[in-house]
């Protein structure tokens, strides 16, 4: 008996699974965006409806308003990446 290990060539050659294309994961991710989400927003909606701090009702409408620049521009690049060509 020998204490050298084989010598594997590529994946294929052992019982190794390939990687899978997509998000691993992605009940787990979308749940908690969800969930992130939705606590803000009833955050916001007590906030808004309670509060006479002006500061503090500026601050939750420029959070959301820096989100929803923030996720447009996600799904603006994500829906142009790879498109550009030289």
């Amino acid at each position: 008996m020998t204490d050298e290990a084989p010598i594997v060539q590529n994946a294929e050659t052992v019982n190794v699974d390939q990687p899978r294309d997509g998000i691993p994961h992605i009940k787990v991710v979308v749940g908690v965006t969800f969930f992130v989400l939705s606590a803000f927003a009833a955050v916001s909606v007590y906030v808004l409806a309670k509060s006479d701090d002006g500061t503090i009702v500026g601050a939750v409408i420029g959070t959301w308003t820096a989100l929803a620049t923030s996720a447009g521009g996600f799904w603006l690049g994500a829906s142009s990446g790879g498109k550009l060509r030289k």
